[in-house]
């Protein structure tokens, strides 16, 4: 299995090699494309929150630089979370065992964000970017017992629903000095879907759903498709030397 880290490495190392074609600082209608991997953590407090043992968060990027001070920002992730086995679960968890499951030790939650930030940007130095921003987003929740989807013991209704919600969004882009159409980046993000489920789901698990993550990544500027490249200047015309006339002087004998 390949580690997440000597993943990023290597496709940081292989956009070294992607031609420089911009500079660092952000210009209008310029785009990017990249991805992060980072730590997700469940914040709700509840049944969620317990016992958690957060696996990976891993997200796909793309940017639109509007103006000088703006852009946006959208983004797609898959992440997942396990849980201890020493919490119990807050009901019996049907599972490949006859009886069922009472702890969380086999229980999943996959976690599927799509997000759309507005991000004002300011620039720190020469190599180095911030940013804040906020926008809607729409998510995707699965919480599964080996694998299963379970599902509330009262309503039988299954912990797979979709949401919408907000996303809050922070970091710093450091923008190679030696390519500086890439840039590594590190950033914080915060979650909060709309739904709580209270009805749908009142044996548990129900309630306010908010995560984070915490997340490196990579980002490749490129100029917007259709953009016309800065005409090559022409060196000015050299005008030809003059032509001498033929000197039609006769000598004398």
């Amino acid at each position: 299995m390949i580690r997440p880290r000597w993943a990023l490495a290597a496709l940081a190392a292989g956009l070294f090699a992607v031609p420089s074609v911009v500079q660092a600082e952000e210009i209008p209608g310029k785009g990017s494309v990249g991805g992060t991997i980072g730590f997700p953590i469940i914040l709700a407090t509840g049944e969620l929150k317990q016992g958690q043992m957060p696996r990976l968060m891993g997200k796909a990027n793309f940017q639109y630089v509007i103006n000088k001070d703006w852009r946006t920002s959208f983004k797609f992730g898959y992440g997942w979370f396990g849980w201890s086995d020493k919490f119990n679960a807050p009901f019996i968890l049907q599972a490949a065992e006859a009886g069922g499951d009472t702890t969380k030790g086999d229980q999943l939650l996959i976690l599927n964000p799509f997000t759309a930030t507005m991000q004002y940007t300011h620039e720190l130095s020469k190599n180095w970017l911030a940013w804040v921003g906020a926008g809607p987003g729409v998510y995707r929740v699965n919480i599964q017992n080996d694998h299963r989807t379970i599902y509330d013991p009262v309503t039988h209704e299954r912990f797979k629903f979709g949401s919408f919600g907000v996303s809050g969004t922070a970091g710093a882009e450091y923008f190679i000095p030696a390519n500086k159409n890439v840039s590594l980046l590190g950033s914080a993000t915060i979650d909060y879907l709309f739904n709580s489920n209270t009805e749908k789901y009142p044996s548990g698990y129900s309630g306010k759903y908010m995560f984070m993550d915490l997340s490196i990544g990579v980002n490749v500027y490129f100029k917007p498709l259709g953009a016309k490249s800065a005409p090559t200047p022409v060196p000015s015309e050299i005008p030809p030397p003059s032509s001498t006339p033929a000197d039609t002087t006769k000598t004398s004998p």
